[in-house]
């Protein structure tokens, strides 16, 4: 007698395979071009200059932003990295510099030996393209935490920059 499944709908199946021990044979081949280990904030200033002024009128509402932003990489070991993104944002309001927010985004990142060739453009236009929507949104909040208007970061071309460093 062979056993069949109680319900006409259910299907058995069996599988078979090889499980290996260790990781003496196991190559690199299989493995992304990076890994991300960890992402962090790694430092956060924000000054807070004219919140009197702005409620009590003085300020307009409208601020204008002066945005600068550096990349940072640094060889931990081996194939290990540490990217850091900075972000300077400063709010002009006529004189006034209402608040100023420096944010430093960082993240630890493994290149897969097989990509080596590839190392610089993964730490200095993929990575930072990953971690900006994140400093832009803690740049965001601390605008709003502040008690200001909403700010919008435009995106940053790392590539572009990647490619055109002169510019």
């Amino acid at each position: 007698m062979t056993d069949k499944p109680q319900n006409p709908s259910e299907t058995t199946t069996e599988t078979q395979g090889t499980e290996t021990q260790g990781t003496e044979n196991q190559g690199t081949e299989n493995l992304p071009p990076y890994m991300i280990h960890a992402q962090y904030l790694k430092d956060l200033s924000l000054e807070n200059k004219a919140m009197l002024p702005f409620l009590r009128g003085e300020l307009e509402p409208k601020f204008n932003h002066e945005m600068e932003w550096a990349l940072t990489t640094t060889h931990l070991e081996d194939e290990n990295f540490e990217v850091v993104l900075q972000i300077n944002v400063v709010a002009h309001a006529g004189a006034a510099k209402p608040y100023i927010i420096e944010v430093f985004y960082g993240a630890v990142v493994s290149v897969n030996p097989q990509f080596a060739e590839h190392t610089r453009p993964i730490l200095q236009v993929e990575i930072p393209t990953l971690l900006f929507p994140y400093i832009r949104q803690i740049i965001t909040d601390c605008a709003l935490r502040a008690g200001y208007p909403p700010l919008y970061i435009p995106n940053i071309d790392f590539r572009y920059k990647f490619m055109n460093p002169d510019s």
